[in-house]
C-alpha cells in the first residue's frame, strides 16, 4: 500500500498535469467559441454573395435591355441618317427648280418689259414711272 508521502508526491506529479489539462480545456473552448463565431461569419458571407448574385444577376438584366435599346437606337439613327440625305436631295432638288423658274420668269419679265416699252414708244405714249 502507499503511503501518505508517496500519495503527496503521485499528487505533485499529477497537478501541473491536472493544471495543464484544465488550460487546455479552456483553449479548446475559446477554440469553440472562435470556429462557432467562424462559422456564423460564413453564414454571413454566404447570404451576402447570394444577395450579390441576385444584384449581378439583374445588372446583367439591366445590361441587356440596355444593349436591346442602343441597338434599336442604332437602327433608328441609320434610319434618319438615310432620311436627312434624302431630305437634303430634295432640297436641293427644289432649289435647282426654283432657280430654273425664276430665271424663266426674270426672261418673260425682261421680253415683256421690252415688248411694252416698244408698244408704247410706237403709239408715243408717256413712260409710266
Amino acid at each position: 500500500m502507499l503511503s501518505q508521502n508517496d500519495l503527496k508526491q503521485i499528487q505533485k506529479i499529477f497537478n501541473p498535469v491536472q493544471v495543464d489539462v484544465s488550460d487546455l480545456k479552456k483553449d479548446v473552448s475559446g477554440l469553440k467559441v472562435d470556429v462557432s463565431d467562424l462559422k456564423k461569419d460564413v453564414s454571413d458571407l454566404k447570404t451576402d454573395v447570394s444577395g450579390l448574385k441576385v444584384d449581378v444577376s439583374d445588372l446583367k438584366k439591366d445590361v441587356s435591355g440596355l444593349k436591346v435599346d442602343v441597338s434599336g437606337l442604332n437602327k433608328g439613327l441609320t434610319q434618319t441618317q438615310k432620311d436627312v440625305k434624302d431630305i437634303k436631295k430634295d432640297v436641293a432638288q427644289t432649289r435647282k427648280d426654283v432657280k430654273v423658274i425664276i430665271s424663266y420668269f426674270d426672261r418673260e419679265y425682261v421680253e415683256l418689259r421690252k415688248r411694252i416699252e416698244r408698244i408704247e414708244e410706237f403709239l408715243r405714249l408717256p413712260p409710266e414711272n
